[in-house]
């Protein structure tokens, strides 16, 4: 249903799949995702931000996954969650919050700003890399 654009037939369905399933399930997260997705295509703001909230504290207390896939679940939780923050009325308090109040996402930003100039750095080299080994065998 979520491919052909029945986000609320998809939104129903995740919400069934969650209630049977298991927290520890394969699936579950993956159906809190679509979830989330589902109730900002359909700008159910208020629905959306609970959606978010479950899915901050899913990934907090997820035994099951390694530091970098939490990493990555938070990054995703932040991308996701910028639709909701600035289009929920109380969204921009919220946001305020979670960037600047909650250790682990406070941390999750300053780790992707304080890695940029490392990345731009080794791309440099890489480029720097390619063209002499290009000068080297085109001559």
């Amino acid at each position: 249903m979520y491919d052909v654009g029945n986000y609320a037939i998809a939104s129903t369905n995740l919400d069934f799949y969650r209630n049977l399933a298991p927290a520890d399930s394969k699936y579950y997260s993956s159906a809190q995702w679509g979830k989330l997705a589902s109730e900002i295509l359909q700008q159910n703001w208020d629905e959306a931000m609970e959606e978010l909230e479950r899915l901050k504290d899913n990934i907090s207390a997820a035994l099951h996954l390694t530091y970098s896939e939490v990493l990555v679940q938070r990054a995703w939780l932040i991308h996701w969650g910028l639709f909701v923050y600035f289009n929920h009325p109380q969204g921009r308090d919220s946001i305020i919050d979670v960037f600047l109040h909650q250790k682990p996402y406070l941390k999750r930003c300053t780790d992707n700003v304080s890695s940029y100039p490392q990345i731009h750095y080794d791309s440099g080299c890489h480029q720097q890399e390619a063209k002499g080994w290009y000068q080297r065998t085109h001559q």
